[in-house]
């Protein structure tokens, strides 16, 4: 794992701790789990690059930011989780341009143009003109 890698993994943990209370923790599986009690986690095997991991939360924890779990009993991971991708990608999303990437993205899905609009700088009309 790279320095830059460490680096995220360790913002992460001060930011869940700040902001949950909970300790990030990567098991033996190497799935990194970040928020345990809604079993927010996913898998690191493929992740060498910030990008990968950047790749990696938009694909799994934009799903916590989607309408169903809005408006239920997991509002406060909700809210949460949009936080949580607002600091590591150093963005400004709100829940509806969140829902808009996780249409095309959630999941692991389109994985490559995933990166293309990463390397856009988050350019939501390339997320309109491309999906």
């Amino acid at each position: 794992m790279t320095k830059e890698v460490q680096d995220l993994l360790e913002k992460t943990d001060g930011f869940m701790m700040r902001n949950n209370g909970v300790q990030t923790y990567i098991l033996i599986s190497n799935e990194y789990v970040l928020i345990p009690s809604q079993n927010l986690y996913f898998r690191l095997d493929d992740v060498n690059t910030a990008l990968d991991f950047k790749c990696k939360v938009i694909a799994w924890v934009t799903g916590f930011c989607v309408h169903k779990h809005r408006y239920n009993h997991c509002y406060k991971y909700a809210n949460l989780s949009k936080d949580y991708i607002n600091f590591i990608l150093g963005t400004d999303f709100s829940f509806e341009d969140i829902e808009n990437i996780y249409r095309p993205f959630g999941n692991g899905i389109n994985h490559d143009l995933l990166v293309k609009f990463i390397e856009s700088g988050y350019d939501m009309k390339f997320l309109k003109e491309e999906c």
